[in-house]
């Protein structure tokens, strides 16, 4: 099998294990119906301490317009909370409120115990593939990853 043949198998079968893990009985955190974008900024939320509009603007390529109306909708669902940045008045910090982080840390407990299933299926072998093969998706998606940090 040549290297384009290679990929799209690998291109299908992510589609399927997407398919596939989308599929699983999965408890009421999905029911929250979140826009992919709308999951993002809350994810963000939760783990960046200095999250604002402007950022989120660079990191997703949209308009201040776009990211008004996601935090917006987050806000009217009691998700995410705006405040002002104590070090400068003028700029308003986007943090999760208490909802959206137990909607973050319910669906991320979720990820881990699918992953833990999953991965338990594997022989030491196959897990010690898998492990190396992930080192290596992530050093090559760091090479692509666009450089969000303040200042730089």
């Amino acid at each position: 099998m040549d290297r384009q043949q290679l990929m799209r198998e690998l291109t299908a079968l992510r589609d399927e294990f997407r398919r596939i893990s989308l599929s699983t009985q999965l408890p009421s955190v999905f029911d929250v119906d979140l826009t992919t974008q709308q999951w993002r900024v809350l994810y963000l939320a939760v783990n960046e301490d200095r999250l604002t509009a402007n950022s989120l603007c660079q990191r997703f390529g949209v308009s201040a317009a776009t990211v008004s109306g996601l935090v917006h909708r987050l806000e009217g669902r009691g998700l995410v909370q705006r405040a002002s940045d104590p070090k400068d008045h003028r700029v308003k910090l986007i943090r999760a409120s208490p909802e959206g982080q137990e909607v973050i840390r319910a669906a991320s407990a979720l990820d881990e115990h699918l992953l833990g299933l999953w991965l338990e299926e594997l022989d030491d072998e196959e897990l010690q593939m898998a492990a190396r093969l992930m080192g290596k998706m992530v050093e090559v998606s760091r090479r692509f990853a666009v450089d969000t940090e303040p200042g730089s």
